[in-house]
């Protein structure tokens, strides 16, 4: 029935599963109005997550980092 050479199925839940877009929009929210400040919550988002899936996927095995240090990272290169 199945090919005798797939060894694993794998899916991307990323964004469909989990909902990391959500939490960090609703984040950078909470504190634009905290402090009065005046930026797109959707746009540094998106950013945040961009820069924080580049540091992940552009890794070195001398300096491995999971995703919660890469959304430090991308929020204090955003900052």
């Amino acid at each position: 029935m199945f090919n005798k050479k797939i060894k694993a199925l794998t899916f991307d839940t990323g964004g469909t599963i989990l909902d990391w877009h959500s939490g960090f929009k609703k984040g950078f929210e909470d504190l634009k109005k905290k402090y009065n400040l005046d930026y797109n919550s959707e746009e540094i988002a998106n950013l945040m997550r961009k820069k924080s899936l580049f540091t992940v996927t552009n890794q070195n095995k001398h300096n491995l980092v999971n995703f919660d240090q890469a959304h430090k990272i991308a929020v204090h290169e955003i900052i």
